[in-house]
């Protein structure tokens, strides 16, 4: 079983897709990983996503499954947010 409590430092060999040390924390909220979420997308198409503006996002935190590719993995997940969520649309 893999497990990462987040305590100061990764315990586990993160791989974190255009990382952004000013929008994540390990001591903002200490035993959690903190995201401050910015605008961006994860389309195929990115420049021509009326939404994201042309921007892809950051800090997408990935790990590599240890497991054999036919076995089952069951991941736990905790999310909080500290504030209400704000919401920019383009339809508006």
């Amino acid at each position: 079983m893999l497990c990462d409590d987040f305590r100061g430092n990764f315990a586990l060999n993160w791989e974190i897709i255009r990382p952004d040390k000013d929008h994540y924390s390990l001591t903002k909220n200490p035993g959690k990983l903190t995201i401050t979420t910015q605008r961006g997308t994860i389309h195929a198409d990115v420049e021509h996503d009326a939404v994201s503006e042309g921007i892809r996002a950051k800090n997408i935190f990935l790990v590599h499954n240890p497991m054999a590719a036919d076995s089952d993995v069951g991941i736990t997940l905790a999310v909080s947010k500290s504030s209400p969520p704000s919401t920019i649309s383009k339809w508006d």
